[in-house]
């Protein structure tokens, strides 16, 4: 992996992690300033102007005022900023509509701003900090992760659409790109197959620290398609080659030709590690100093996370990569123990109303950071800086 990235984090790293610290040691007073700038930024937009943002100078005018509100609610909005009419949540114009489906089913077209995309890029610098001052070893090889295309469609004013993942991978900072062992390119690929052996190909031909997905069954189908195509991808890293009967877009080819090179030192390497497990190349052969896995680890992917020693290292570190959707990124894990993360104070404005209650919430029910209990669970509601208002994420959260 770049030096360069490596001297970054070793100069920010520590700054980085003491600034969330900071941040996080007086939640009312961070999330206060962040609604009350979000509201002041957005108070000339038709929602801002409906619901007065710009007499709300505190979290209890903010609850009186701005109603809770489901996607459908906030649906209209979304549509007219879809169709190129100008500030109708926010300020600026969404750059970019992340996809994910609705309660019903109906697709949902999550509005990502140029400001939300900077704070979701920037925890993910807290996160990978953290990690960098556990696992100092990840600079050593590069991360490989799992993501969707960024490009669906276009919308009427010609704004994209698609998979929140693949924005955030194509348009992740210049001096992060290096990090990574594939280009965005690979994940255009239409054909799954395709798709996943190109990956692993590019891949196997680098040093590997951190294998990233959200889901860790994709984790585990990582490692059984290099086992399945282990003949192929010792051939190709050999020649310097990549599988002509591969179909996928010639122009996507020749980009992911560009680099490569013959190899013979590595393949044979990957070649002696697939005799030891039977003719089958994995990743613990591949990859043997790999530090991390990062992946959700709670809820009902456990079963998942227990197959990963017959893969990958023995004993190998995972970290949870938190709450997170197309809708927020809410909290930052910081060690590799269990799956709690802390709340993404600066980041977006929370809102909790106890699972236990009866009855749906009113405005001024909704609880703040500061009024939560270790050990219950809540329902949770967030405002963002892509034009969330007290938008009900429909998800409970423990407080740990």
């Amino acid at each position: 992996m770049s030096l360069l990235v490596r001297t970054l984090f070793d100069a920010f790293g520590p700054s980085t992690l003491r600034e969330f610290r900071r941040q996080c040691a007086t939640p009312i007073d961070t999330q206060q300033k962040l609604l009350v700038q979000l509201l002041s930024k957005n108070s000339d937009t038709e929602y801002g102007g409906l619901h007065g943002f710009a007499g709300i100078s505190n979290i209890r005018d903010f609850q009186r005022r701005v109603p809770i509100v489901g996607y459908e609610d906030l649906q209209p909005y979304v549509e007219k900023a879809m169709s190129g009419k100008a500030r109708q949540l926010t300020r600026r114009q969404p750059v970019f509509y992340a996809v994910t489906s609705g309660t019903t089913g109906a697709s949902k077209y999550i509005p990502v701003t140029p400001e939300s995309r900077t704070v979701k890029s920037k925890l993910t610098r807290v996160w990978l900090s953290a990690v960098f001052r556990d696992h100092p070893r990840i600079f050593t090889g590069k991360i490989l992760q799992i993501a969707s295309p960024e490009v669906e469609g276009k919308t009427a004013s010609h704004v994209p659409f698609g998979a929140e993942s693949g924005h955030a991978y194509r348009n992740m900072p210049s001096s992060m790109k290096s990090m990574y062992s594939v280009p965005y390119e690979t994940y255009e690929i239409k054909d799954y197959e395709a798709k996943y052996y190109a990956l692993l190909r590019l891949a196997a031909g680098d040093s590997i620290s951190v294998i990233a997905s959200v889901n860790p069954s994709s984790v585990l189908l990582l490692a059984k398609r290099l086992a399945g195509h282990t003949e192929h991808i010792l051939r190709d890293i050999r020649d310097g080659t990549l599988r002509n009967d591969l179909d996928f877009d010639p122009s996507i080819r020749r980009k992911l030709e560009r680099d490569l090179r013959p190899d013979p030192t590595r393949a044979s390497k990957l070649e002696q590690a697939a005799r030891k497990t039977g003719g089958k190349l994995l990743p613990k052969g591949a990859w043997p100093d790999m530090e991390i896995i990062a992946c959700w680890k709670g809820g009902t992917v456990g079963q998942y996370l227990e197959q990963f020693d017959d893969f990958y290292p023995a004993g190998i570190a995972t970290r949870d990569l938190g709450y997170l959707s197309s809708e927020n990124r809410g909290s930052v894990p910081l060690t590799d123990e269990g799956d709690s993360g802390v709340l993404a104070i600066a980041t977006n404005f929370y809102e909790f109303f106890p699972e236990d209650t009866s009855g749906p919430p009113k405005g001024t029910d909704l609880l703040t950071a500061a009024e939560l209990e270790v050990g219950r669970r809540y329902f949770i509601y967030v405002t963002t800086l892509g034009g969330l208002y007290r938008y009900d994420m429909n998800d409970i959260v423990e407080v740990t």
